[in-house]
């Protein structure tokens, strides 16, 4: 039988070859060919009448059926005569479609039903839209006779239940009427579809696949939807392409709710026929919108077969999450799952260096290895898309915080990750209904998948996909769909986001970001804060997420709430509890009207130092909030963190700054708030704790900190005699103090050690230290001039250390040691001469020569104090009652002899000259 059809074709391509017109060839070529084969399929059927048979001839026709595309057969063939070809394939069918009709019966010696109908009908349905028009009406007669074959199978044999369905046609009850009004629908739609007008020809189109699919059993529909992808879509005729991809989506809106099992099945399919190049151009978007017609019956089990795509997104996938936009009832559904599976899914995996082989334990967070999850990324990777289309930002407002603090959240844990580069090979599926004996070639991407050894493949794409950029973009575009410019102008200074780099340029992006935020969606705050609140809280929560929550709370406590007071101390009990090492639970909904949230104690590892400088950022923000209550109520447990943390100067983070620098920042701003006898008792706390940070030559930043934080103790702490009368808090506003007490002689011994470190200081290297030094001065002038009634002290002081002012510094403690020699205590006095004794051993040159020199400035200056007192009331002094005058010698000769700088050297040179004036 395969020969003798083969024998047929063959004359048929002979016949069309020779042939000099189309009119010609097809009057005088093929006419008496078409006849003899005609009469060769209709005596096979009518030898050997079954479904068998029917579909082997069927399967020698489909290859002349198709467009140039599959028809390889014909490649040969000019343009012109491809229609003549699949006319003479159509009419042969419509022979043996007749015949079969006309002579099978139903018995229990043949199959009930004819399994390929499906198949048949989507083979059948694109040639009914040909661009060879005389060709349509004979694919409508052969679908047409092909649903009678249909029909007559439901009818059942003899004594079986009627097989209720959803046809047009009444099985065994079928009357005349009824045949009348079937054919009669068939020939008015002929009729339609000779027609050149596009929208005619789709309407015509949509209605004879709705008939079809509604034809069928339900079980034929994934065989023919299936037929329609393989063959329709990539017909090499234009016209039957289009006509097919609106034949898939009529078909899928009518039935397909009964796909529920082959969603992705179809979804890779129709994705592999568009990203292959196979499908023509206005083909492509009829057959992605089907997308959008599966997602209105099964909207989960086609996003999850999205989101399973490889990273970065193909242009067809693109379009298909835009498609999604286009349908307004679909847009809460589509971006609440995308949002569930963002929370839900852990953002990246954690492997060790040697990329994850072996179980060890990494020597340090440059052998830790994170990698995006594809689901998480995919489907922020689709929102980013999405949120591209104006038509969400209905949608988008109403899911505003929710979006918002997950995209917030995953562009801070995306920092730093790798991309997923390895993940499942997804090739496009093969059919499963296709004829087993099919002999039309597979596409080529079909090929290369069949057979694979591989599960894993690597996506050379994806080595340039940066996560926390895809994160960054989602966030954009989020903003900008929502009317958010100012905000989404924010995210631009986060720019240093490449893989392996840290959160310093994302939490220097925070406070611009939040700012913004307040200030375009003051309405929305409240419930951004729960939000985030509620990602801090998780048990699962990383350093990153924590990290981001806390940036958010610490610049929403410099903006005092946004205006609500319950929002700052959500913020404030989150920041004290993550510091001390606690979880902060999860708060209930904020409003404006309600109370701070209840945080509970859990488990928790010491937070890291980055998180630990945020909470004290934030706390030291605490300073601007405008209800002094609130302000009263909190500065304790405030004052106390600080404090501790002053202390805590190994922690360090290389990116943001050191602990102990944040505190010491904090405290400075805090200070102005704290009664003035409170901050006498922590400022005896604060100086032990800053004393070592006052030398520290490689961290000036910290010796600058420390050194404005002493002037700051002194100018709140020590400016009048007595404590005042009303403080800055009411003892009503402020916590019962837990700070142990400090008398006045304390605080004044801590003003006088340290006086002499920043008098050597004036000189530093670095300007922002001198700037401080002078500060710290003009604040304890003030305690000079009313505690030890050093008033042409003070004043030279306050006269000469101007911030920006250039200081000559050796005729300045020149005429400075004078005064302090002629006004302070004897036992001040020496006091200095000690301290200054112990800079003589500096590792700085600069400190070490200066050091020198102000013990000879002092000892000086004793002796002209010394001889003018004698000459005065002749009375005994001696300078050596004060300094050892041969130790003091000794030890400046051995720095003499000693230091390697010259500088050093001259200037104890001085210092000696001036002991034996």
């Amino acid at each position: 039988m395969t020969e003798a059809l083969e024998e047929e074709n063959a004359m048929i391509m002979w016949a069309s070859k020779e042939s000099q017109s189309e009119d010609e060839m097809f009057y005088c070529g093929v006419t008496e060919a078409l006849e003899q084969l005609k009469i060769c399929v209709q005596s096979m059927l009518s030898e050997k009448t079954c479904a068998g048979t029917l579909g082997e001839i069927f399967t020698l026709l489909e290859a002349w059926m198709a467009g140039p595309k599959f028809a390889n057969k014909a490649e040969s063939l000019p343009p012109s005569q491809h229609g003549v070809q699949r006319m003479a394939a159509m009419l042969t069918l419509q022979a043996a479609l007749s015949s079969y009709l006309k002579h099978f019966k139903l018995s229990f010696q043949v199959p009930s039903k004819i399994t390929e109908c499906g198949w048949m009908a989507g083979v059948i349905l694109p040639r009914c839209s040909d661009s060879f028009l005389s060709l349509r009406p004979v694919a409508v007669s052969c679908l047409r006779l092909l649903l009678l074959i249909v029909a007559r199978y439901d009818e059942g044999l003899p004594g079986e239940p009627i097989l209720e369905s959803e046809n047009n046609m009444p099985s065994a009850n079928w009357d005349s009427n009824g045949k009348e009004d079937f054919e009669g629908q068939f020939d008015g739609l002929a009729r339609q579809l000779m027609t050149e007008d596009p929208e005619h020809l789709s309407q015509a189109m949509a209605e004879l696949s709705k008939i079809t699919c509604s034809c069928l059993r339900n079980t034929y529909i994934l065989s023919l939807v299936e037929a329609l992808l393989d063959r329709g879509l990539v017909d090499g005729d234009m016209h039957a392409s289009g006509g097919a991809s609106i034949a898939l989506n009529s078909v899928l809106k009518a039935k397909g709710g009964y796909l529920v099992n082959h969603v992705p099945h179809v979804i890779d399919m129709m994705l592999g026929q568009v990203s292959a190049s196979l499908c023509p151009p206005q083909t492509r978007m009829g057959a992605i919108r089907s997308v959008l017609v599966l997602a209105t019956h099964h909207p989960k089990a086609t996003l999850t077969s999205l989101l399973l795509q490889a990273l970065p997104f193909e242009e067809c996938v693109v379009d298909c999450w835009k498609v999604l936009t286009q349908d307004p009832s679909l847009h809460n559904e589509v971006l609440q799952h995308l949002l569930s599976v963002v929370e839900e899914s852990p953002p990246y995996e954690v492997q060790d260096g040697d990329g994850g082989g072996r179980k060890r334990k990494p020597i340090d967070d440059r052998d830790i290895i994170r990698v995006a999850n594809l689901t998480p990324l995919s489907a922020i990777s689709a929102m980013q898309e999405m949120f591209r289309c104006a038509a969400m930002q209905e949608a988008a407002l109403h899911l505003y915080p929710e979006l918002f603090s997950a995209l917030l959240i995953a562009m801070g844990c995306y920092i730093g990750t790798s991309p997923p580069v390895y993940m499942a090979h997804r090739p496009t599926p093969a059919p499963l209904t296709a004829p087993r004996n099919a002999n039309a070639p597979l596409p080529a991407n079909q090929k290369e998948a069949s057979g694979s050894r591989f599960s894993f493949v690597p996506n050379r794409k994806a080595y340039k996909l940066n996560p926390a950029r895809v994160a960054q973009g989602a966030l954009q575009s989020f903003l900008l769909c929502c009317d958010c410019e100012s905000a989404a102008e924010a995210l631009l200074e986060c720019s240093n986001i490449d893989v392996g780099e840290n959160l310093s340029s994302f939490i220097r992006m925070m406070p611009s970001l939040t700012r913004a935020l307040c200030k375009q969606m003051p309405s929305q705050i409240p419930r951004v804060a729960t939000c985030l609140n509620r990602y801090a809280a998780s048990s699962s929560a990383n350093e990153a997420q924590l990290v981001t929550v806390t940036a958010f709370f610490s610049e929403l406590i410099n903006l005092n709430g946004n205006g609500s007071e319950a929002l700052v101390e959500v913020a404030l009990e989150h920041l004290l509890m993550l510091e001390s090492g606690e979880t902060p639970a999860s708060s209930p909904t904020i409003s404006n009207s309600s109370s701070s949230s209840s945080l509970k104690s859990s488990q928790w590892s010491a937070p890291s130092p980055l998180l630990r400088i945020l909470c004290l950022r934030g706390l030291a923000n605490t300073a601007s909030l405008i209800n002094s209550q609130q302000k009263g109520r909190r500065i304790s447990s405030i004052l106390r963190t600080l404090i501790r943390s002053v202390g805590e100067g190994t922690l360090k983070d290389k990116a943001v700054g050191n602990v102990a620098l944040e505190a010491m920042q904090g405290l400075s701003n805090l200070l102005p708030l704290i009664p003035e006898e409170t901050v006498r008792e922590v400022g005896v706390t604060v100086a032990l704790h800053i004393r070592p940070y006052l030398d520290k030559e490689n961290n000036p930043s910290l010796r600058a900190a420390s050194i404005r934080l002493l002037g700051n103790i002194a100018k709140h702490g020590g400016g009048k005699e007595h404590p005042p009368s009303s403080p800055s808090l009411s003892p009503v506003e402020t916590e019962p103090s837990v700070i142990t007490s400090a008398n006045w002689d304390a605080f004044e011994e801590q003003v006088k050690s340290n006086l002499v470190c920043l008098l050597l200081r004036l000189a530093d290297n670095e300007d922002e230290v001198v700037i401080s030094c002078k500060f710290a001065l003009r604040e304890m002038s003030q305690v000079m001039e009313v505690h030890w009634h050093a008033k042409k002290v003070a004043l030279m002081i306050q006269q000469h250390l101007i911030d920006n002012a250039l200081l000559h510094y050796e005729r300045f403690m020149t005429d400075l040691v004078k005064l302090m020699v002629e006004e302070f205590p004897e036992d001040h006095l020496s006091m200095l001469v000690s301290s200054s004794t112990s800079y003589l051993h500096a590792s700085s040159a600069t400190i070490r020569g200066n050091a020198a020199l102000l013990l000879g400035q002092l000892f000086g200056s004793m002796e002209e104090k010394r001889r003018t007192v004698l000459n005065e009331s002749g009375g005994v002094m001696s300078s050596s009652d004060l300094i050892p005058l041969e130790s003091l010698s000794a030890r400046l000769s051995q720095l003499l002899l000693t230091d390697p700088e010259p500088l050093v050297r001259a200037k104890t040179a001085e210092a000696i000259a001036r002991l034996y004036e």
